[in-house]
């Protein structure tokens, strides 16, 4: 056992040790794993690109404008402009919102399915059918598009899935929804229309049908169409410019253009409107301040006016003027004040109310008056508040408010909440210290215009009093003035929606799918089943548990190769295997086995160096069954015969003798066993005499059968009469020993102690790797001298250049 394991050891070594030219070799004898690795690859490619349903993707390219801040604007108009500097990355991040892709769900109505429609007197469809598929796609059946009714202004509840409505029409004008689901409940449309149940309402027109024509319409699950919604939206940014795109992808073509082109339409709708908050408290104070100002300044001027006119006084000195027109200033400074201080009170008090009433506030498109594009957090929290919300809905479908995964659900949501509501914090408290600011900065005015009405009021009475008539004109003049051009300002952002995002390309309908792409799936395809072909290979190789040619022979063991036995072709297989005729069995006496018959003489002349005339016993055996041994024995004694030498063959598998059936006699004629039970005084040596045409071989072959089959010891083939047998047997040139597999039993080695030469055939494909290596390790010993090796059935084109000559082959 030392002996094998060590064996094992040196041939693990030497596999190790291989070199490139080995692998070669490996990847040639083995490319059919990697040929049939690739063809099923591509196989699989094929099936997939015929298989997979394509899919289209349409892209809307939209550009962030930079909107430069005023330097010189006051707080209330950088206040206006806030919305200007988002960040592209947050602009990105705010595509795929909750809010911006259900009005995409709704304006489309994705998740709206038509079930029926029915025609009084005239037709009946059963469909399944998307309803924007029905409506939208230019592909559809035109004839029931003109039956299909439109639905406008569709609003549905979230919270219910699958619920499915009837829509009737009563007359012209007048329709029913019926909920199906809940209870057959009938909710009347009013004259324009609209319909209205507490989880769907919509405005039809219909007016293509009979009366009495119904409509069967499907809600489906609307958090399976928000995820593949969702799922279906990709946002790219190209490179480090202020261009991004929307992607949307689907298997329609003209759905992914529209879907594409509604959502960038419902970003820039929702963005805008996010942003027309910042101008709502604003325009109405301004607006309301106005109209105060515009009633003051027109009594101030009636006033003025009626002054001058009773007092005869048209003007003031210089010094008074100066005085007048400085205090003027300080008072529009006073009210530009206020009206920031207003502002901004204001949006803090709505910040509050707001935190009150939601937990947190949507701060997204408030970000700091700067040219500096800033990446915050705040919508990335929303996303993911969103994403948890709807997780949650989802959850509480089939589990309760106590379930510990609902539990943990709504502590993330809590959690993102805080987070949410620091930011708003932060926020308020910057109002706080601009309100604080500004309260200051009014203090110190008021401070100063007290100082300058006094040296007002030391003027003579009447010119006081026209100086303060003259002052109160001229403060609300230019607040006036200031409260326009505020006006001016919030009107022009109104007209123009304060925009910061262009479309520079509608999406338009792909012509090509973007999946699966053919060319590139072939090509990945080829690489893959290369990869795992060669993966393969190797595996196989190293854990191949057979001999499969010459050259792992040589790899792995120590011993000579005497020759190598090419495989049968298919007719000598046929002509052996179906043949009544002795001398056609063996293919070294076939005419036209000329290869076979040289591969025999080569192993012939190979064996000269071991045999003699003092040591002509040569045993034959293998490491297990179906090795060819036997018809090795018997070709390599033809071979021998037919070189005018004296051979005996003696059949030594005592268990499964084939030697006499071979040569033609009958299976269990009289032979060894017979001989060395005593049976017999000498053994009985036969002629083949069936062997027509081949006088030489009659001449110079015998053989010694073993007799009928036995379960005797194999110690028979080593015992003192089969020494004295052989000690008689000396006249014969050699003596070749039928031996069975040396692994299997025993005989063999028991007749070692005789036999001191061997000869171990292998076949390729057949021998395993460890039955050999043990084998040889048995046959070293028991102090046998191993000849080598003679490679049976083996293609030797198929082997390394070095093993092509002197093996046999004829090329």
């Amino acid at each position: 056992m030392n002996n094998l394991n060590m064996r094992h050891s040196n041939s693990s070594l030497r596999k190790g040790e291989i070199s490139l030219n080995d692998i070669f070799h490996i990847i040639k004898r083995r490319k059919s794993i990697i040929i049939i690795t690739i063809l099923f690859a591509l196989l699989f490619a094929f099936l997939y690109n015929i298989l997979i349903s394509p899919t289209y993707e349409a892209t809307v390219l939209l550009k962030k404008e930079s909107l430069q801040a005023n330097s010189t604007a006051d707080q209330l108009s950088s206040l206006i402009f806030l919305k200007s500097h988002d960040a592209i990355e947050t602009d990105m991040a705010l595509v795929k919102t909750r809010d911006v892709l259900n009005r995409v769900i709704k304006d489309l109505g994705l998740n709206l399915k038509v079930r029926k429609i029915t025609i009084p007197d005239e037709k009946e469809m059963n469909l399944d059918n998307s309803y924007f598929d029905m409506v939208y796609s230019s592909t559809s059946d035109k004839s029931l598009k003109n039956i299909l009714p439109k639905l406008y202004d569709m609003n549905l509840s979230f919270d219910n899935f699958d619920l499915e409505y009837t829509i009737r029409k009563i007359d012209d004008n007048s329709f029913e929804l019926v909920n199906n689901t809940e209870g057959n409940i009938t909710y009347k449309s009013d004259s324009t229309g609209y319909l209205k149940s507490p989880d769907f309402s919509c405005r039809i027109k219909w007016p293509n049908v009979k009366w009495g024509s119904e409509i069967l319409i499907q809600l489906s699950d609307y958090n399976e169409v928000y995820d593949d919604l969702y799922d279906n939206v990709f946002i790219n940014r190209k490179g480090n410019t202020n261009i991004f795109e929307i992607a949307v992808r689907s298997s329609s073509p003209f759905e992914a253009k529209t879907v594409a082109n509604t959502v960038a339409r419902n970003f820039k709708d929702l963005k805008i409107s996010k942003q027309r908050e910042n101008i709502r408290y604003s325009y109405k104070f301004v607006d309301k301040q106005l109209k105060e100002v515009q009633n003051k300044l027109k009594n101030a001027e009636n006033e003025l006016t009626n002054y001058q006119s009773k007092e005869q006084l048209v003007s003031i000195d210089e010094s008074s003027r100066n005085l007048i027109n400085f205090l003027s200033n300080l008072e529009t400074e006073k009210f530009h004040t206020s009206l920031e201080l207003v502002e901004y009170t204001n949006k803090a008090d709505d910040l509050q109310v707001q935190m009150m009433k939601k937990g947190y506030v949507d701060q997204t498109y408030l970000t700091p008056p700067t040219n500096q594009q800033v990446n915050s957090p705040f919508p990335s929290l929303l996303s993911q508040l969103s994403d948890l919300e709807l997780k949650k809905l989802e959850l509480l479908q089939k589990r309760t408010e106590s379930h510990p995964d609902v539990k943990i659900l709504t502590d993330q949501i809590n959690k993102i909440k805080v987070n949410l509501l620091k930011y708003n914090n932060n926020t308020i408290t910057a109002y706080k210290i601009l309100i604080d600011a500004l309260r200051n900065k009014k203090q110190k005015i008021n401070s100063l215009i007290d100082e300058y009405k006094y040296k007002l009021n030391s003027l003579p009475s009447k010119q006081n009093r026209l100086a303060e008539l003259m002052r109160h004109k001229n403060v609300y003049e230019k607040m006036f003035t200031l409260l326009l051009d505020k006006r001016e300002e919030m009107r022009i952002a109104e007209l123009s929606k304060i925009q910061d995002l262009i479309i520079l390309e509608k999406a338009l309908n792909p012509t090509k799918p973007i999946s699966p792409n053919k060319k590139k799936n072939y090509i990945a395809a080829l690489f893959l089943g290369l990869v795992l072909g060669f993966i393969g290979l190797f595996v196989f190789e190293f854990t191949d548990k057979k001999m499969n040619d010459i050259y792992e022979i040589e790899r792995d063991f120590n011993f000579p190769i005497l020759s190598v036995i090419p495989p049968y072709t298919k007719t000598i297989k046929t002509q052996i295997s179906s043949t009544t005729s002795v001398s056609k069995r063996f293919v070294t006496l076939l005419d036209e086995a000329f290869n076979y018959k040289e591969a025999y003489r080569v192993l012939e002349t190979k064996l000269n160096r071991y045999i003699n005339k003092e040591n002509k016993y040569l045993m034959i055996t293998s490491s297990e069954e179906n090795a060819g041994k036997t018809t090795i024995t018997t070709n390599l004694a033809l071979t021998m015969a037919y070189s005018n030498k004296r051979v005996l063959i003696i059949d030594c598998d005592i268990r499964k003798p084939q030697i006499a059936e071979m040569f033609g006699m009958e299976k269990d004629v009289p032979g060894l066993i017979n001989y060395l039970q005593g049976e017999s005084d000498s053994p009985n040596i036969y002629k083949p005499v069936k062997i027509s045409g081949h006088a030489s071989i009659l001449v110079n072959i015998d053989v010694l059968p073993s007799g009928s089959v036995s379960n005797v010891s194999g110690e028979i083939l080593s015992s003192k009469k089969m020494e004295k047998m052989l000690q008689s047997l000396n006249y014969y040139d050699i003596i070749l020993f039928d031996t069975p597999p040396i692994t299997r039993v025993a005989d063999a080695l028991s007749l070692g102690k005789l036999v001191k030469n061997a000869l171990l055939v292998v076949r390729s494909g057949v021998s395993l790797k460890d039955s050999v290596s043990w084998a040889t390790t048995e046959i070293k010993a028991a102090n046998i001298h191993l000849c080598g090796t003679v490679v049976n059935d083996c293609e030797v084109k198929k082997s390394m250049p070095r093993y092509r000559y002197g093996y046999g082959e004829n090329s």
